[in-house]
């Protein structure tokens, strides 16, 4: 039998949502943080992975300093002696500017001072993981020079099919629940994703790329040929029969187009800015 994908919630040290994912799988490739790290999160073996708290959907989300009940085992396993590690001195680093925050003696007091797994801070430094606790971690070196960001989630700029840039979300997740509040459509996370990285063209009827990339935006524009601006296509418009007898109202031109027989975005537009008569054998109006 097939193993059923678990969708991952992340969430940070405040216990705040910050992205969903639809496997362990997915949520290591876009976050950078170690898989087996994420999976242990969520039997109870660790408390956080990459500086984040992990579940899966469904379960409360965690409060901080809280820490899953570890399964006890059966079987008794011979205590392994660990070999002693080299005390060496780690700074602790902003991973939004890359600034030096602290520098501590040690990774042990570091993990004490901060109430850290001094686990993850030696993944970390040792290039295992991407941050530990929020911060970026490494090795002192006496020189406190900066060290590169880490995004730990992509921006992301939604698009018209014509290349007009609509709105920006923090995260895909973010645009994912907009799009479904505002305009009533379900695009998943994963869809939005895909667009992002053009593995395909749009998703939910809309073009979807990271922030400060504008790759293939131009050629599909070219391609679509339409007149209309993005803003127009998402205003909300009334429906009337062709005798003037109002129907109903749409959160915006796409829906209705996609829903009315022989109509489309441009003719709507064409009737309510009074180029042309009827579209979809009714009459349309700005709300």
């Amino acid at each position: 039998m097939a193993m059923t994908k678990m969708r991952v919630v992340q969430y940070d040290n405040a216990g705040r949502k910050v992205d969903i994912f639809e496997s362990i799988q997915e949520a290591a490739t876009e976050t950078g943080v170690n898989q087996s790290n994420i999976s242990a999160c969520l039997s109870g073996r660790r408390r956080t992975a990459g500086g984040f708290f992990w579940t899966t959907e469904g379960e409360d989300p965690p409060e901080p300093g809280e820490r899953k009940p570890r399964k006890k085992k059966t079987r008794r396993r011979k205590a392994r002696k660990q070999p002693e590690k080299s005390v060496r001195s780690v700074s602790a680093f902003d991973p939004d500017t890359g600034n030096l925050v602290m520098t501590y003696d040690s990774v042990q007091i570091a993990a004490v001072t901060l109430g850290l797994n001094s686990a993850n801070i030696y993944m970390c430094c040792s290039g295992h993981a991407k941050t530990a606790g929020g911060f970026i971690w490494a090795y002192a070196t006496g020189k406190n020079e900066p060290v590169k960001p880490v995004h730990l989630t992509k921006h992301v700029d939604m698009y018209s099919k014509f290349g007009e840039k609509l709105a920006s979300f923090n995260s895909a997740a973010e645009a994912s629940e907009y799009v479904k509040e505002s305009l009533g459509r379900n695009i998943s996370v994963s869809s939005i994703r895909f667009a992002c990285r053009g593995i395909s063209m749009t998703a939910g009827g809309f073009m979807w790329r990271y922030e400060g990339d504008t790759s293939g935006l131009e050629l599909f524009s070219l391609k679509a040929g339409w007149r209309y601006t993005g803003e127009q296509a998402l205003r909300c418009v009334a429906q009337y029969t062709e005798h003037g007898e109002w129907m109903r109202n749409w959160n915006s031109i796409t829906l209705a187009a996609e829903q009315v027989n022989d109509a489309n975005v441009h003719s709507i537009i064409d009737v309510c800015e009074g180029r042309r008569v009827l579209a979809g054998r009714c009459k349309w109006r700005y709300i």
